[in-house]
């Protein structure tokens, strides 16, 4: 066999080792703690989901595990996304309402809410609504496109496991 043969075996032997290989040793894996609070655009996300702490991130698209579909006056929606070994979990945040700024909003399931998903093998849970939570806004800047806050929520679904999110935090730049 010609050594040319040879690399791409190697090459895909490789990849598979560092995509099934540990989590701290992928440079795609989420954090292990959860980011500082911070209100500059540094683009992080994180809470405790079940007192284990989820930062997006992982080895389905990275770079978009975390956006901003939406900022306005009166919308904001934030989307992060998880991908880790088998398991693919997201969290939503939205809140329609006239004049966003600073200031607490309580989850009423219908302009202000959190969304939780998980899909793992032979289980699919797509949290719709808090049935208790809220989402605090600490910055709304329009002009530089900043919006960072705190987020607490309790879902519960029929046939799934209650979430529990706690100590959330964001700080994104669009």
């Amino acid at each position: 066999m010609k050594p040319q043969k040879l690399y791409i075996p190697l090459l895909a032997i490789l990849l598979a080792l560092c995509l099934t290989g540990c989590e701290k040793n992928n440079p795609f894996a989420p954090g292990t703690e959860l980011p500082p609070e911070t209100t500059t655009g540094a683009n992080t996300f994180g809470c405790l989901v079940n007192g284990k702490v989820w930062r997006n991130g992982g080895y389905f698209n990275p770079a978009e595990s975390l956006n901003i579909p939406e900022m306005t006056e009166s919308r904001l929606q934030i989307a992060a996304s998880r991908s880790v070994i088998d398991t693919l979990s997201s969290i939503g945040i939205y809140i329609f309402t006239s004049n966003i700024s600073i200031g607490q909003y309580l989850c009423d399931s219908l302009n202000i809410n959190i969304k939780f998903s998980i899909g793992y093998e032979g289980t699919n849970c797509r949290y719709k609504f808090a049935q208790e939570g809220y989402i605090e806004i600490t910055r709304y800047d329009l002009e530089n496109r900043i919006v960072s806050g705190r987020f607490n929520a309790i879902l519960k679904m029929d046939n799934c496991n209650d979430i529990e999110i706690t100590e959330g935090r964001f700080d994104l730049k669009m």
